[in-house]
């Protein structure tokens, strides 16, 4: 039998194949609202019927200005909880019964009001012009990744995955090419990490976690592998 049909294990879960859907937006959500909806209901589960292992549901953001766009699924209230945990309801009816959500905020490379970044620099001329974060909301970001994965956890999710990648909001603080802070939080790998790493404590402490990171910025003087 092909190794792609054996189970694997993940932590304390087995997963019954080595078949995974990775986290792909669809921008279904509306208006902020960041609720899964019926499409979701269908998304998902088709997929788990159809005999995929391990599913990550996907970018669903930590606060409303932490979206990509408006249409971004969220797990930044409490009130979002239900419709996450009836999604996963209808996923684990089939195959699946181990499912993952990716945890992110979109920084610079956002399209929504008050977008932020490690120091104020633009992801691309198409997008805005971001906020400079400054300590005290750093450590704001950190709370809300917290929250959120108290909310996943409570929504029936098994693990969340930390969006790193991507240029997204982490993987701006990650690149020395977007951040210039001369703080705790810039200047050294180390210091780039800091938000990462802070993140990773706060969500480890809650529920089983992984990162997804972007190990090549491809630039001269960006990180390299």
């Amino acid at each position: 039998m092909s190794i792609l049909f054996e189970p694997i294990k993940i932590g304390n879960y087995t997963i019954p194949n080595r078949i995974a859907m990775p986290p792909m937006c669809v921008y279904k959500a509306r208006d902020f609202g960041g609720l899964p909806r019926c499409f979701h209901r269908l998304h998902y589960p088709a997929r788990s019927l159809g005999g995929v292992g391990f599913i990550i549901v996907e970018a669903t953001a930590v606060s409303p200005e932490g979206c990509i766009t408006k249409n971004d699924l969220g797990l930044w209230s409490d009130n979002q909880i239900e419709a996450h945990t009836k999604l996963n309801y209808e996923i684990k009816k089939y195959t699946c019964k181990t499912t993952a959500v990716q945890l992110g905020h979109a920084g610079a490379k956002g399209t929504c009001p008050d977008i932020v970044s490690p120091s104020g620099i633009c992801f691309s001329l198409e997008y805005d012009h971001p906020k400079e974060l400054n300590v005290q909301e750093i450590y704001e970001i950190v709370t809300k990744f917290k929250e959120a994965a108290i909310r996943a956890k409570a929504a029936d999710y098994d693990i969340v995955e930390i969006h790193a990648a991507h240029g997204y909001l982490i993987s701006e603080f990650l690149s020395p090419l977007t951040n210039k802070r001369n703080d705790d939080f810039g200047g050294s790998i180390e210091n780039r990490m800091r938000l990462l790493s802070l993140i990773c404590q706060e969500v480890g402490s809650i529920i089983p976690f992984g990162v997804r990171i972007s190990a090549d910025d491809w630039e001269e003087g960006g990180n390299t592998i």
